[in-house]
């Protein structure tokens, strides 16, 4: 997957790619906490089933990631792999809008985080790939924290709230779809 004869255009558009979709994964990861005050006011969660939420998510995350990464290393498929999980991650982002309660907003973020796992590792292996050594640091630093912290935590609540508050929680959930 090593490719010292990447272009500096290319090396920063699958820089830039890589950090939107780091940013658009760790808004959703996020979302639940940034809407919290709506989801438990509307469904009667208690801060444990909260907290159980993020868990689910994170757990899959973990699993899921390590799983996937091996299958992509192995295989070669990284790109091929991260589209689809990327794919499929998108679709489940709009699954907590359906829960009713809160056993289907679990089962909704924990396949929501079997999706995402692959993504950042992902990610950060093409991105090492691709990078000139002399910018691999750079880049990887860039795209994790430009991605996850810029967009997701800090531009996230800026986003997901105001849409919240114009159409409710769940259909904020649908536009992350987007």
């Amino acid at each position: 997957m090593e490719s010292p004869k990447a272009s500096r255009g290319y090396e920063t558009a699958v820089l830039i790619i890589l950090s939107l979709v780091n940013g658009v994964v760790a808004l959703d990861r996020l979302a639940v906490n940034f809407l919290s005050p709506y989801i438990v006011a509307d469904l009667g969660l208690t801060n444990t089933q909260l907290g159980l939420l993020s868990s689910a998510l994170s757990g899959a995350i973990s699993i899921s990631g390590l799983i996937f990464a091996a299958l992509a290393d192995r295989s070669g498929k990284q790109k091929a792999i991260l589209v689809w999980m990327l794919v499929a991650f998108s679709l489940m982002s709009g699954g907590a809008g359906i829960a009713a309660g809160f056993a289907a907003l679990f089962v909704a973020r924990l396949l929501l985080g079997v999706t995402e796992g692959p993504l950042v590792p992902l990610a950060q292996s093409i991105m090492g790939a691709i990078s000139h050594p002399s910018r691999r640091g750079f880049n990887m630093g860039t795209m994790q924290i430009g991605g996850a912290f810029l967009i997701g935590a800090m531009l996230g609540p800026l986003v997901i709230i105001p849409i919240a508050e114009a159409v409710g929680w769940r259909d904020t959930f649908y536009v992350t779809i987007v």
